[in-house]
């Protein structure tokens, strides 16, 4: 199976000739791995050194460019699983991210406590800024990272079934042109749902300050709540019910509950609220998120499988740049009454895409 990165592959692209011939490459799960772990790492590194905003913003465009590793660890559990277990066996990715949801901002924040120029001011001459602690420790563990996978990680794609492929400039336009009309659709479908649900994640911390005056500690507790939502909701529920339901089922329910918990955020005026708000919204996620991974696989032939997963991975990629543009410009010019309204109306578009989805898939192809 060829494996396309949502953000790797799309990237990497642009730093090569934009004119002339297109380029084969072979892609294979662990060559992409540990190219973006270590691009990964060296975007720490200078992280760890910007003193100055160009700096970091060379450090960030780097890391950006190399943060396509949720795709190919997709591509590797579609090549693992079999399809009956393919929505458990993307829950469990959905684990890893919740517990880096946990862990992540509390060892930030907490590191970022520490800020080494507050005992050694000369230190600015070579960059170190306030939060070099925190891009080092991260530097670290993508070192580690990158030990285990060249060890440890075995290639799941056989040799003789690798084969060379053209890669295209400027691949985040072709979305909507590889793959089946089911699979263009789902691609559209998460477009739309993660345009929204990015969006009420950028926002969320703007609203618990203004709303209930939270502090940067009680935000991080904020997200630690909804990363054990997520791992209960992806490492148990969605294990054990994935079997019996199927991921069209699973991915509705969650996009009915994703629905109404934006209406309870816009009404928002008690903390019991806000976290039933909070705890809904996040089941929701943990539901629809792996069970649209699955589906993505499920609607590709094997040999397109990361083809058409990179693809998925970009849609939701473009609507985690775009969706916080536009929540932030709602949230700021009409509130945030207004701004989750819209968002509910938006993940009830997705909702009914993928109710449509689900139909023809059960008539064309059984999921």
């Amino acid at each position: 199976m060829e494996v396309y990165s949502d953000q790797f592959t799309l990237s990497f692209n642009l730093f090569l000739p934009l004119c002339g011939e297109a380029f084969p490459i072979h892609t294979v799960e662990k060559k992409i791995l540990l190219i973006t772990i270590t691009g990964l790492a060296i975007s720490y590194l200078i992280w760890g050194f910007s003193g100055n905003f160009w700096l970091l913003l060379i450090a960030r465009l780097l890391g950006g460019i190399m943060s396509g590793n949720l795709s190919v660890a997709t591509a590797i559990v579609a090549d693992i699983t079999p399809k009956e277990k393919r929505t458990s066996g993307m829950a469990i990715i959905g684990v890893a991210f919740g517990l880096g949801f946990i862990m992540g901002p509390a060892i930030g924040g907490i590191l970022a406590q520490f800020n080494l120029l507050s005992y050694y001011p000369e230190l600015s001459k070579i960059g170190i800024n306030p939060f070099t602690l925190t891009a080092l420790f991260s530097f670290m563990l993508s070192l580690i990272n990158l030990v285990w996978v060249s060890c440890k990680l075995e290639e799941t794609l056989p040799e003789d079934r690798r084969k060379k492929t053209k890669a295209e400039p400027f691949k985040i336009f072709h979305l909507f042109k590889y793959g089946s009309n089911q699979s263009k659709q789902l691609n559209f479908t998460y477009l739309i749902f993660m345009t929204a649900f990015s969006g009420m994640e950028f926002t969320l911390t703007f609203f618990a300050v203004d709303r209930f005056l939270f502090s940067t500690f009680q935000n991080g507790m904020m997200f630690v709540y909804i990363g054990i939502i997520l791992i209960i909701t992806q490492g148990f529920i969605v294990r054990k019910v994935s079997p019996k339901f199927g991921a069209p089922k699973l991915a509705i329910s969650g996009l009915i509950l994703s629905t109404i918990a934006f209406v309870l955020l816009s009404f928002s005026n008690s903390l019991t609220l806000f976290f039933s708000a909070l705890a809904v919204m996040s089941l929701a996620i943990g539901l629809s998120s792996p069970s649209m991974s699955a589906m993505a696989s499920l609607l590709a032939n094997e040999e397109e499988q990361g083809l058409l997963l990179g693809l998925f991975r970009s849609a939701g990629s473009f609507a985690r740049a775009s969706g916080p543009i536009i929540a932030a410009f709602s949230y700021f010019a009409y509130g945030p009454k207004i701004t989750y309204l819209l968002g509910s109306i938006i993940v009830l578009i997705a909702l009914i895409k993928m109710a449509l989805l689900s139909k023809q898939s059960h008539q064309e192809k059984p999921l």
